[in-house]
């Protein structure tokens, strides 16, 4: 394959000389950068170095991207560091010894997101300027930008958001986030997204990154990702720009990046086109390196001894590329699948729970939950070796950061997998409800608890929020098989003919153990809504205790629906779940 070394060498002798002082000048340059940059993240940084540094990234392409680069290496540091660190604030406008404040070092700080600094604003304004000015389809006869806007020292700004998480994996949920972000959680400007292993799907500037453990990334402006290594693949109508160490890829449609370490990167090409070209390595730019590639192609960018770039077209990767968020279906087991067919509102597997870890719903809804009580911060060998499930221990409980807002006009399902080693007691498998006035003439009841009896019956109860009246119950005929997996379930299905209710609905309530319905009744639910959240493993908070109707025993898979499930589709969950025990 032909391939190139990047910086190029110089040219015909008689311009000896002029090369020469252009060299001289540009050294004096890049180190007055490295010196800056140095000050930087010490926390040093002076007005005169604020406005230095202000003058050296203004229209120079190749220092901006190491702005960029340096500001994601300072945030990692802290990140990892978790302890005292140097918070960039911004001068103001006019440099002034007399209105300048000295950046502060702020304890318990750990996110770029919180204060912007002036220069990542400024890097990313130029790149997005530089790299997206034209759209995708003319990327081969782009121009150069032959003027850059205006760029003045700013106030800090508020914190911005560029992007969310859109989708996690059970393991990335679990393992592979150093911080127990969630479904949702916000991604600031220049905020270190690390993944240590799973999969996760996040959603930068309009458009869909799929992220590929372990990999480490900085969201710089609103179509400019820093990748520092790890795998993504990109998905944007209008463009995004990817930075890596020694590679820079601006593209729309679809390309993945590659980074490994801070000598190789990989772009290719799923669909569309990509304008790939050396990022600058200590001022060594290769802006005469641009490569415009198709779909099929992929370059590699190579950083050799000396630390030139070597760039040659090669073959795609044979395996390993995430093409999809579908993809990640495959990684699921089969009852994990048949679950997410059905289509439920919320899905906790309870995929290794521990303290201080988010607990992931599977449907990518939103609705993670929190282990809350008396969990291990880390699994033991038995527990840490089951691929699903969580065991309680009767001072523990997950709780939803949202409750799943079930319509009962379209009827609910509710099932999950259980396993009692306590008791008898009532032991709620997942509640949702709330009690005024409890025990006296004006009491009322709202909502749903699935349990396990104090009479040793799996049990569910329902509220109609009518004054003086208590909870409405089924239970199954027979008693709990302790210490044996089984699957339990309850549906709700409304009567017809109930659109202008507007107090409660009438339907059907029925009970399943093992697949089978083993007890219904006709039940009136209150339409009340109410704030008590939605739990696994526990009730509402009592007088007397933190909270009621803790478990004490073992859960697993368990399921929200805002529809019911056909009995013959709660038989087969009940068939195929076995299996996956």
């Amino acid at each position: 394959m032909p391939h190139s070394h990047y910086p190029s060498p110089p040219g015909e002798p008689g311009e000896a000389v002029a090369h020469s002082d252009q060299n001289d000048q540009s050294r004096g340059v890049v180190e007055d950068l490295d010196s800056l940059l140095e000050q930087h993240a010490l926390g040093e940084l002076g007005p005169a170095g604020w406005q230095r540094l202000g003058e050296i990234i203004r229209g120079d392409r190749s220092a901006a991207l190491r702005y960029v680069q340096a500001v994601h290496d300072s945030e990692t540091l802290r990140d990892e560091s978790g302890g005292t660190h140097y918070s960039p604030l911004a001068p103001p406008i006019a440099v002034d010894e007399k209105l300048w404040v000295k950046p502060t070092r702020e304890k318990g700080s750990w996110s770029l997101a919180r204060v912007l600094p002036w220069g990542l604003a400024i890097g990313a304004a130029f790149l997005a300027a530089w790299e997206l000015k034209t759209p995708p389809s003319e990327l081969e006869t782009r121009a150069p930008v032959e003027s850059r806007p205006a760029i003045v020292l700013a106030e800090p700004q508020p914190s911005v958001s560029l992007g969310r998480i859109t989708g996690l994996t059970p393991v990335a949920s679990s393992d592979g986030l150093l911080r127990p972000l969630t479904v949702g959680s916000p991604l600031g400007r220049g905020e270190v997204f690390q993944l240590a292993r799973g999969v996760a799907r996040l959603q930068i500037g309009g458009g869909e990154v799929l992220v590929q453990g372990p990999a480490e990334l900085s969201a710089i402006e609103e179509r400019t990702v820093f990748l520092r290594h790890g795998q993504i693949t990109v998905r944007h109508p209008e463009g995004m720009t990817i930075q890596t160490p020694v590679a820079l890829a601006t593209g729309g449609s679809e390309f993945v990046v590659v980074a490994e370490a801070d000598d190789r990167a990989l772009v290719t090409v799923l669909r569309g086109k990509v304008l790939a070209n050396t990022s600058p390595d200590r001022g060594r730019s290769a802006a005469d390196a641009n490569s415009t590639l198709s779909a099929g192609q992929t370059m590699e960018y190579l950083r050799d001894k000396e630390h030139c770039v070597i760039t040659q077209q090669v073959d795609a990767p044979s395996e390993g590329l995430l093409l999809s968020w579908d993809d990640t279906a495959k990684r699921l087991n089969d009852y994990e699948r048949l679950v997410l067919s059905d289509e439920p509102l919320a899905y906790w597997p309870l995929y290794r729970v521990r303290r201080h870890r988010a607990v992931l719903d599977l449907t990518q809804n939103g609705y993670d939950g929190h282990a809350i009580g008396n969990w291990p911060t880390e699994l033991s060998d038995v527990d840490a070796s089951q691929p699903r499930g969580a065991y309680f221990d009767g001072e523990s409980y997950i709780e939803s950061d949202r409750k799943p807002p079930i319509n009962l006009r379209t009827g609910f399902s509710i099932e999950s997998w259980a396993r009692v080693s306590g008791g008898p007691e009532y032991q709620a498998i997942f509640t949702s409800r709330w009690v005024l006035a409890s025990n006296t003439d004006s009491e009322q009841c709202f909502g749903v608890t699935l349990y396990a009896g104090d009479n040793d019956r799996w049990q569910c109860w329902t509220g109609s929020g009518q004054y003086g009246r208590n909870w409405d119950k089924i239970q199954a005929p027979t008693p709990i098989m302790r210490n044996r997996w089984t699957h339990v379930a309850a549906t709700f299905e409304p009567d017809i003919d109930q659109e202008n209710a507007t107090q409660s609905i009438t339907g059907l309530v029925s009970l399943y153990i093992d697949g089978i319905a083993v007890s219904e009744a006709r039940h009136a639910l209150s339409l009340e809504e109410f704030e008590w959240p939605a739990r696994i493993g526990a009730a509402e908070f009592v007088p007397k205790s933190l909270t009621s109707w803790l478990f004490h025993g073992e859960l697993r898979d368990v399921a929200v629906y805002d529809h019911v499930l056909p009995a013959n589709r709660v038989n087969i969950h009940a068939e195929q779940g076995r299996s996956a025990i």
